[in-house]
């Protein structure tokens, strides 16, 4: 019969694709993924390591740089039980330091150049290093700060002619009192 020569192919009725087994192309992938994962937990670890190292060193160096190479607890607790000490460091937190710039900023004049400001509040104590053209600017200067509210007993302790550039300017110290303190 010459029927099933002319016969439609027989039908496939299961429609679950057929899986591919893995080519060594993934293979190779997964292990240099894997090798790729390793490696960088060995160089967190390494880096880790280092750092613990680094720190155990830093800690050795200041124990080594304190005074008398005390541990920091008792330092801390030496510093904190003495009255003085915490009065003075009140004092310099306290302190108005806006104010005493403020005061040194209206002081100043065009022709001066203020180079150094040292102020201890806790002492109430203030030094100013500054450059002048001519001596009667820096008497004028110490004449305005006087006038600031809270600045006095300011004086002239120093000065010396410098050449800057090739001018001669007039260096000088001042010292004087300001804040709080009597």
């Amino acid at each position: 019969m010459k029927l099933t020569r002319n016969a439609p192919p027989a039908l496939a009725l299961d429609f679950a694709p057929q899986r591919r087994r893995a080519g060594w192309i993934g293979w190779l992938l997964l292990a240099l993924g894997v090798t790729a994962a390793a490696t960088a937990v060995v160089d967190a670890n390494a880096l880790r390591r280092e750092l613990d190292e680094r720190a155990a060193i830093v800690d050795r160096l200041r124990a080594q740089l304190r005074p008398g190479g005390a541990p920091a607890a008792s330092a801390a607790s030496a510093a904190g039980s003495d009255p003085a000490a915490m009065q003075a460091v009140a004092a310099q937190l306290r302190a108005d330091w806006g104010r005493m710039l403020a005061d040194l900023a209206q002081a100043q004049g065009a022709e001066l150049t203020v180079l150094e400001i040292h102020g201890d509040a806790g002492r109430g104590t203030l030094r100013l290093v500054a450059d002048a053209p001519a001596l009667e600017d820096a008497f004028a200067y110490v004449e305005r700060l006087q006038q600031q509210a809270g600045v006095r007993g300011v004086a002239i302790d120093s000065h010396a002619w410098v050449d800057i550039d090739g001018m001669a300017r007039l260096r000088f110290i001042v010292s004087g009192r300001w804040g709080d303190t009597p």
